[in-house]
């Protein structure tokens, strides 16, 4: 029975490969050079995934399936990840299997669709902006939308192509100025080609949200709020706001959650008190309403931050000053 397991194990691995050293180098090159000085990363995957790595129509929104009906499982993408060994590449806190069922277990807490659900897991799959090992390819997204379905796939396509610092920027610019002029969407831009696209208000939602989670599940919690965890607020914030444009009752609930429970939930627990100097044990959450005004003063003073490499080692919660 556990060969049968492991065989089904390598079949549905087709759809993914293992970590390529010399990829991760070029891609990490590439990434320098386009936080240095804006040239886009298409050059650094072989030629045959360029034409792949672009957005089509079908990016923009996806016709074949609703994200709230689509329902799907994620045991196959697990079982094909820990097979090309996922279990053995580093993360930040841990292996990088262990940080995206971490992600996963963060967006299930918060009562995402299971299409939402399944990208978590499988967020950096195709590597992302600030991660360039890929597990699958560009010219193999069929098959992985065969492990996944549609939607997850998407959302999973789109998390690796889009900046994530130009995300993290349009966030903290949203409702950051009086007249509440933001419109019900955000523009995504692709750092491998450079394309700008609009995404509905509920596709920039579910994109905040897999962002959110993925910063949050590399966060230590501190006494006081960071600009990390700021960045996690205004991003969970927009998300809820974004869900209200949308206008549909599952968009209205999921936002409604966001805001009775979820934002507390993070900000409270991820913020804590300590009555002695080295033992947690005695942490307390802190006001709700003290962190919350902190976090806004934070978030404000990470938009300012002019430096593009220093921003976003602030807003992943690698440095804290």
């Amino acid at each position: 029975r556990e060969r049968d397991g492991e065989g089904r194990c390598r079949a549905r691995m087709a759809a993914l490969r293992h970590a390529r050293i010399r990829a991760c180098v070029s891609g990490a090159l590439a990434r320098i050079a386009w936080f240095a000085f804006g040239w886009t990363c298409a050059w650094s995957v072989d030629a045959r995934e360029r034409d792949g790595c672009r957005w089509g129509c079908s990016d923009a929104e996806d016709h074949d399936e609703d994200v709230f009906s689509a329902r799907t499982s994620s045991e196959a993408l697990e079982c094909a990840c820990r097979a090309v060994g996922a279990g053995r590449m580093g993360h930040v806190r841990e292996s990088f299997d262990a940080h995206l069922r971490r992600v996963a277990s963060t967006l299930e807490s918060w009562d995402v669709p299971d299409a939402v659900l399944v990208a978590g897991y499988g967020h950096t799959v195709y590597g992302s902006e600030l991660f360039p090992a890929q597990l699958a390819s560009f010219d193999r997204r069929r098959d992985v939308r065969a492990l996944v379905g549609s939607s997850a796939e998407r959302y999973m396509f789109l998390y690796a192509t889009t900046s994530q610092r130009l995300w993290y920027r349009a966030a903290l610019r949203r409702n950051s100025d009086s007249d509440g002029a933001d419109g019900p969407s955000m523009t995504a831009v692709n750092f491998y080609t450079g394309q700008e696209m609009c995404l509905r208000a509920r596709d920039s939602a579910m994109l905040s949200l897999m962002h959110a989670a993925d910063i949050l599940s590399v966060l230590i919690p501190k006494r006081e709020p960071t600009l990390a965890l700021a960045c996690v607020s205004r991003l969970l914030r927009n998300a809820a706001e974004l869900l209200d444009a949308d206008g549909s009752p599952a968009c209205a609930t999921l936002a409604n959650t966001l805001r009775t429970r979820v934002i507390a939930d993070v900000l409270t627990t991820s913020c804590t008190r300590h009555r002695h100097e080295d033992d947690a044990a005695f942490a307390e959450p802190r006001s709700m309403e003290r962190v919350d005004a902190e976090c806004e003063r934070l978030a404000r003073s990470l938009r300012d931050t002019r430096s593009e490499v220093v921003f976003v080692l602030r807003a992943t919660g690698v440095i804290h000053i």
